[in-house]
């Protein structure tokens, strides 16, 4: 296997424009969940964490009330076919693409090795890319399935699925994960975040 780490360091200068977009409603049909959308870097995305259950999904902590604020958390292999029909995981590059759009980030790439680094400056990548004029990204923890059910890092962490891997934001810094094998992912479940190409 081999694993590609993304830190993401955020620029010395935050030169970015501020991102204007209208805000639409989806509705999933399968059970009546509505969204909030806006149109980023050539893509529709789901301004919400995905909330529609599966066999394997969970509420962080089997609280329900914590999928209502942060939507459900996702195997990796039932996140592939959790988002509505016309939907889909976004990929490394999309989600860089739309980060970028409110964002200057300055990223280094290491292979088979764990980042350990981090930059109080990823402080205001979280800023920038939690609020609702951005891409509302939530601190919804992440689920382990290792000695039973665990769940870690709510209103500390968001971890987020993408079609090559995941991708997580914290008070305190920005990552991405690269992954040709999901294997590392099996035993977690994370969160979310749908795009159409319409």
């Amino acid at each position: 296997m081999k694993t590609l780490l993304l830190t993401l360091l955020i620029a010395s200068s935050f030169a970015v424009s501020s991102q204007d977009y209208e805000l639409l409603d989806f509705t999933d049909s399968r059970n009546g969940e509505v969204y909030r959308t806006a149109r980023i870097s050539g893509l529709t995305w789901m301004m919400d964490n995905l909330n529609f259950e599966t066999s394997n999904s969970a509420c962080y902590g089997g609280n329900p009330a914590n999928c209502q604020n942060f939507g459900m958390l996702y195997t990796i292999e039932e996140a592939r076919n959790a988002c509505p029909e016309g939907w889909r995981l976004p990929t490394s590059d999309e989600l860089l693409a739309a980060v970028l759009t409110f964002v200057e980030l300055d990223y280094q790439s290491e292979e088979d090795q764990e980042v350990t680094r981090m930059t109080n400056d990823g402080r205001k990548a979280y800023k920038e890319l939690s609020g609702d004029a951005s891409m509302n990204l939530l601190l919804g923890g992440v689920g382990m399935m290792v000695k039973g059910d665990e769940y870690f890092a709510m209103n500390e962490a968001g971890q987020y699925w993408l079609n090559d891997g995941q991708f997580s934001i914290s008070k305190k810094k920005f990552w991405l994960v690269l992954s040709d094998d999901s294997t590392p992912f099996n035993y977690q479940r994370s969160s979310c975040r749908c795009v159409s190409d319409n």
